[in-house]
């Protein structure tokens, strides 16, 4: 992949390419992660689509921010990257954070989608706010944000124990991601998405786009009932369960988030310029 720091409203932000033609697929991950978690669909995709992954601000090669932030400028920020890529129109995956920014790109900018996928995705705010656990994510962030304590902690809440045991390496890998030197900037993107965001349930029927929401059935964070809940709320939308699958599925089961885009993305692909 090749890899340029893209100005936006939001900084500079890190944007990934990989294939040079084919219809366009652009990657926003979840929040405390970066572009890797889509490294096996890249591998299996590139050689067809042209791929765009985006590390959000605070994580990745992107700029750490400096001031909170809304989901709705996570997604104009997106369109800006694609403007300046020459970019009309894409199939949009997203992974939790990325899921819920892909909601306000599809409805903001509803002429730019080709399809959606929304992975693990927390469309819901509780009317009573954030909870404690996440309220405890984003002050760890602030304080021990670049410590093993604090990475290993996000891994255990994202990857079901049976994966983490029998992958090391590859949660290695996730565990590195997270040792960032801003902590300060991994605070307010946390604060930003999982604390300050309202729900994005309302928005829901506005999506026209095609679009299937995705599940994982191990995800303790965002249980499968609830996200088929709000998968009854998009017009049409597909709704599946992966099997084995944590809070980062593309990770923990690449196989079957793959073999699903790979099914999505031809249906969304036929006759489309």
């Amino acid at each position: 992949m090749t890899t340029r720091l893209v100005p936006t409203q939001l900084g500079r932000l890190a944007v990934h390419t990989a294939g040079d033609s084919g219809p366009v697929v652009l990657f926003w991950p979840a929040v405390f992660s970066d572009s890797t978690i889509y490294r096996a669909q890249v591998e299996a995709l590139r050689g067809r689509y042209r791929l765009i992954l985006i590390d959000g601000p605070g994580f990745g090669a992107s700029e750490a921010p400096r001031e909170p932030f809304t989901m709705e400028a996570c997604a104009d920020a997106a369109a800006e990257v694609l403007q300046q890529l020459d970019v009309q129109r894409v199939a949009w995956v997203g992974t939790s954070w990325g899921g819920i920014v892909g909601v306000h790109f599809a409805v903001r900018h509803p002429q730019m989608v080709r399809g959606l996928a929304l992975m693990n995705t927390p469309f819901d705010m509780p009317a009573e706010g954030p909870g404690f656990s996440d309220r405890m994510v984003v002050w760890g962030a602030r304080w021990i944000g670049n410590t093993d304590l604090y990475a290993n902690g996000v891994a255990r809440s994202f990857f079901p124990a049976s994966w983490r045991d029998s992958h090391p390496d590859e949660l290695a890998a996730f565990v590195a991601t997270l040792k960032t030197p801003n902590k300060q900037g991994m605070a307010i993107a946390g604060r930003s998405v999982l604390l300050d965001r309202a729900s994005v349930l309302p928005l829901l029927p506005q999506i026209k786009a095609p679009t299937v929401v995705v599940a994982g059935e191990l995800d303790a964070l965002y249980p499968a009932r609830t996200l088929k809940v709000a998968a009854d709320r998009i017009p049409g939308a597909r709704f599946v369960e992966i099997p084995g699958g944590g809070h980062i599925s593309a990770m923990n089961q690449p196989d079957r988030v793959t073999a699903l885009l790979e099914r999505e993305l031809t249906q969304w692909s036929q006759g489309a310029p």
